[in-house]
C-alpha cells in the first residue's frame, strides 16, 4: 500500500490498493480558527551551531464546524459534518472532481482536482474563513449559470426551503406572496406591477423548474401545484425584463424552482389538517357545516451507486371556505440523477398531477360574497404531465454542455363538456464557458412545438425557435459588465371555431440586455441593468369562443412588449457584532432599488361587438422603488425580514392609473427560536387597487355589480401566526392564518381566504 500526503490549504492523504470496485471515499474534518489564542513551545535548532533554544509561538485555536455541507460538484453526492466537524462521502465513482465546502457564516471554499480511484480513501481537512458578506455565498442561476447573488446585475430574491416548509405551503405561490415586490391577483403572479387581472390566462412571468420552462401551451398559465415543496433547494425570483435569456412570457421576470441534488437515504412524511372559521358576518354564511381541509405527502430519496432517486406522492383536499371552491388533488413527482461517466450525468424530472375542483370565479353580490355568482356550480377536472430529461457533460475544466428536453401536457374538461388539451415538446442546447476569473460566456438555442385541441379555441399548432448568447467580463477589478441578446421566432397555424384559418403566420422578436455590477467593498455593491422583453398572446386569448358569457375571438392580437431598467444597492454583512445585553447581530442585509418599466400593447379583456374580447388596449409606464432588509440576531434566535414596495403605474393611452395595480406593498416576518420552540408572525399590507376597469361588471355579465369600483375596495391587512415545537419523533406546527378574520380581495369579486386554523406534523426516518 502506498500512502501519499500533500499539504496545502488542506491536508490530503490518499491510500491506494490493488483491484477496485469502481468507487472511492472522501472523508475529513471541517474547522475554523476561533478567537481563542493558544500558546505552544517548540525547540528550535540552529543549523550552523547546533544550539537548541525554546521559543514560544501563539496561534488561534481550531474549532470544528458542525452542519457544514460538503458536495462533490457535478454529482448528487454530499455530506453534512457532525458535531465534531467530521464528514464522510462514500461510493464516489472514479474520476476527477472538485469538492465544495460551505457553512452559514463562512466563505465557501472549493478544493479542486481530487482524483478518486477504485477503493481509495481521500482525507481532506479544510479550514473555512468567517464570511463578512452572506450574500457573496448565495449561488443563483439568474444568468443561466451559477454565480453569487452579489454579482448579479438584476434584482433577484431568494426563497429558502425552510420558509416554504414552515408555512405549510401546499404550492409555491403561497410562499411567493412574501417575496419583496411580488403579490398575486388570484392565481396570477404580479412582479412589480407587471400583471393585472387575467384569471389565470397569459402569465407575464416565466415559470421554470431547474431552468426548464413550465407554462401551459394553451392558456400560457403557471400551474403552481405541479411539483412538491419539500425537495426544493431554493426559489429564485428575477425581477424585470428577462426575455434576453428566457424568451417569451418573461415580460415581468422569472421564477426558477431549483430542486435538490442530495440523495442521502431519507423518508419524509408531512401531514396537516385544519378548519375554516365562520365568516366575519352571519349574512355571509353559505353553509352551517364546518369546512375542513387536510393533506398528506410521503417522499423518499436514496442513492444506489451512481443513481440518485427521489419520489414524492401527495394527496390534498379542501372543502372550501366559499361555495363551489372545494378541490381534491393528487400528485406524483420523481427525480432521477444518474452519473453516466466521470464527465457526464443524466437527470430526469417527472410529474403527474390531477385535480377535481369547483369552478367559482366571482361572488354573487355584496351580501353573499361567499356564494358562487355563476349559479351554474360548474365543476372542473384537470391533469398535468411533465417530463424533462437533462443531460450535462463537462467538456473540460472550464466548459460545460447542457441539453434540456421537455414534454408538457395539460388537459381540462368542465361539467359543461368544454375542455382543452395542449401538448408541448421542446429541447434546449446550452454551452457555458468560464474563460477566467469573472469572465464567462453562455450561448444556446431552443426549439418547441405545441399543439392545442380545444372546444373553446379550435385546433392550433405553434413552432418556436430561438437562439441566445451572453458574455460577462470584468472591465476593472471591481466593475463587471454583462451583455446578452436573444432572437425568437414563432410560426402559427390555426383553425379557429369561427372558420378563420391562419397558416404560416410569423411573429419575431429580438431582445437585448445590459448590466453592470460595481463592488464597493467586500460587503456592498451597486448594480444597474437595462433589458427588453415580450410576450406572445396565448391561444386562449386569441381564439376563445363561448356563448355564456359571450366571448369573441381576436386572432389579430399583437405581442406585448416591455423595456425595463433599474439601479440597485446591496449591502450584506454577517460578521457577529455584539450590541447590548448579550444580543449579537449575526447578519444584516439591505437591498434597495429604483426601477422603471415601459409596456406596449398590453392585453386586457374588453367589451366588443357581440360580447367580450381580448385586445391590445394600452401602453403603460411604471415607476417604483423597493427596499428589503434581513436582521439575524444570535444566529437565528430572532430573525426579522421586512420589505416595502412603492410603484406608480400609469396607463399612458387612457391617461389614468393602470388598472388593478397595488401602489404599496409592505411585508414583515418575525421569527423567534428558543431551544425546541419557535414562534413566527407574518404581516402583509397590500394597498387597494389604484384603479379598476369601469366596464368590469358588463364584462363579467353581472346584473348586480360586485365590488369592482376602486372607491369600494379596502386595503388588505393580513396577519398569520405559527407556533412550532421540535419533538423527539418530528416537528409539530400550529397555525392561524388571517388572524383577525380580515375580509379583502386579491382580484375583483373574489374574496381571499377567511380565518382558518390547522396543525402540521413533519417527520423523517
Amino acid at each position: 500500500m502506498l500512502v501519499l500526503c500533500v499539504w496545502s490549504v488542506a491536508n490530503l492523504c490518499v491510500a491506494q490498493s490493488r483491484g477496485g470496485s469502481g468507487f472511492g471515499t472522501v472523508r475529513g474534518k471541517v474547522s475554523t480558527l476561533s478567537n481563542e489564542v493558544i500558546t505552544e513551545n517548540f525547540i528550535i535548532v540552529d543549523s550552523l551551531t547546533g544550539e537548541k533554544a525554546e521559543k514560544e509561538f501563539r496561534r488561534r485555536k481550531q474549532e470544528p464546524i458542525a452542519g457544514a455541507k460538503v458536495r462533490v460538484l457535478g454529482t448528487s453526492l454530499g455530506a453534512i459534518t457532525d458535531a465534531n466537524g467530521n464528514y464522510i462521502i462514500r461510493n464516489i465513482p472514479r474520476g476527477l472532481y472538485d469538492l465544495a465546502y460551505s457553512a452559514d457564516g463562512y466563505k465557501t471554499d472549493i478544493f479542486k482536482n481530487v482524483w478518486i480511484k477504485s477503493d481509495t480513501i481521500s482525507e481532506i481537512d479544510l479550514l473555512l474563513e468567517e464570511n463578512i458578506s452572506a450574500q457573496r455565498e448565495v449561488v443563483v442561476t439568474a444568468n443561466r449559470f451559477e454565480q453569487r447573488l452579489q454579482d448579479v446585475a438584476i434584482s433577484t430574491s431568494i426563497l429558502e426551503p425552510d420558509f416554504i416548509t414552515n408555512r405549510n405551503s401546499i404550492s409555491i405561490d403561497e410562499a411567493l406572496r412574501f417575496v419583496p415586490g411580488v403579490n398575486f391577483t388570484g392565481a396570477d403572479i404580479n412582479i412589480r406591477g407587471s400583471s393585472g387581472v387575467s384569471f389565470g390566462v397569459g402569465s407575464r412571468v416565466q415559470l421554470l423548474i431547474d431552468n426548464v420552462p413550465l407554462l401551459a401551451g394553451d392558456d400560457g398559465a403557471a400551474k403552481w401545484d405541479a411539483f412538491p415543496t419539500d425537495f426544493i433547494e431554493r426559489v429564485e425570483v428575477v425581477k424585470g425584463a428577462a426575455s434576453a435569456l428566457y424568451g417569451a412570457s418573461a415580460l415581468g421576470g422569472t421564477v426558477n424552482i431549483v430542486t435538490q441534488n442530495a440523495y442521502e437515504t431519507k423518508t419524509s412524511l408531512l401531514a396537516y389538517s385544519g378548519i375554516y372559521d365562520a365568516p366575519r358576518f352571519d349574512t355571509w354564511r353559505w353553509t352551517n357545516r364546518t369546512q375542513f381541509f387536510n393533506g398528506v405527502e410521503l417522499s423518499h430519496k436514496q442513492q444506489f451507486g451512481a443513481l440518485g432517486v427521489y419520489g414524492s406522492l401527495s394527496r390534498r383536499s379542501d372543502e372550501g371556505f366559499r361555495e363551489n371552491s372545494d378541490f381534491a388533488r393528487l400528485r406524483l413527482f420523481t427525480k432521477f440523477a444518474y452519473r453516466l461517466s466521470d464527465e457526464s450525468n443524466l437527470t430526469t424530472l417527472f410529474t403527474f398531477a390531477e385535480e377535481r375542483k369547483g369552478n367559482a370565479i366571482y361572488w354573487q353580490d355584496l351580501n353573499n360574497i361567499l356564494r358562487d355568482g355563476s349559479q351554474a356550480n360548474a365543476r372542473l377536472y384537470s391533469d398535468k404531465l411533465f417530463l424533462a430529461p437533462i443531460y450535462t457533460r463537462k467538456l473540460s475544466q472550464r466548459t460545460t454542455f447542457i441539453t434540456r428536453g421537455r414534454y408538457y401536457r395539460t388537459n381540462f374538461i368542465d361539467s359543461q363538456g368544454q375542455g382543452s388539451l395542449a401538448n408541448s415538446i421542446g429541447t434546449e442546447v446550452q454551452v457555458i464557458s468560464l474563460v477566467g476569473s469573472k469572465f464567462n460566456w453562455t450561448w444556446g438555442g431552443d426549439a418547441q412545438y405545441t399543439t392545442v385541441s380545444s372546444s373553446l379555441t379550435g385546433e392550433h399548432q405553434l413552432f418556436n425557435l430561438a437562439g441566445y448568447g451572453q458574455v460577462e467580463f470584468p472591465i476593472l477589478k471591481s466593475l463587471t459588465v454583462n451583455f446578452g441578446i436573444r432572437a425568437d421566432a414563432l410560426v402559427l397555424n390555426s383553425d379557429s371555431l369561427t372558420g378563420d384559418i391562419k397558416s404560416g403566420e410569423w411573429i419575431a422578436s429580438i431582445n437585448p440586455k445590459f448590466g453592470f455590477v460595481y463592488a464597493l467593498n467586500e460587503y456592498s455593491s451597486l448594480r444597474t441593468s437595462f433589458g427588453t422583453s415580450f410576450r406572445n398572446p396565448a391561444i386562449t386569448e386569441r381564439f376563445t369562443t363561448t356563448a355564456a358569457p359571450p366571448i369573441v375571438p381576436n386572432p389579430n392580437l399583437k405581442p406585448e412588449r416591455a423595456l425595463s431598467t433599474e439601479i440597485g444597492y446591496l449591502f450584506a454583512y454577517s460578521r457577529p457584532t455584539p450590541l447590548m445585553m448579550g444580543i449579537v447581530l449575526s447578519e444584516i442585509t439591505v437591498d434597495a432599488s429604483a426601477y422603471m418599466s415601459l409596456y406596449r400593447n398590453l392585453i386586457e379583456a374588453t367589451l366588443a361587438t357581440g360580447g367580450i374580447s381580448f385586445d391590445n388596449v394600452s401602453n403603460a409606464r411604471i415607476l417604483g422603488t423597493e427596499l428589503s432588509t434581513t436582521l439575524n440576531f444570535n444566529r437565528r434566535t430572532v430573525l426579522v425580514t421586512a420589505s416595502y414596495t412603492f410603484l406608480n403605474a400609469r396607463d399612458e393611452t387612457r391617461k389614468v392609473p393602470l388598472y388593478y395595480r397595488n401602489p404599496q406593498l409592505f411585508y414583515v416576518t418575525t421569527e423567534f427560536n428558543y431551544g425546541r420552540f419557535s414562534l413566527e408572525w407574518n404581516y402583509r399590507f397590500i394597498e387597494r387597487f389604484s384603479a379598476t376597469n369601469p366596464d368590469a361588471p358588463l364584462i363579467f355579465g353581472l346584473s348586480t355589480p360586485p365590488i369592482l369600483n376602486v372607491d369600494e375596495t379596502v386595503n388588505a391587512h393580513i396577519h398569520d401566526l405559527r407556533f412550532g415545537i421540535t419533538l423527539p419523533f418530528g416537528i409539530l406546527n400550529l397555525y392561524v392564518r388571517n388572524l383577525f378574520n380580515y375580509t379583502y380581495i386579491e382580484q375583483p369579486a373574489t374574496p381571499a381566504p377567511i380565518r382558518h386554523f390547522f396543525a402540521q406534523f413533519r417527520t423523517q426516518f
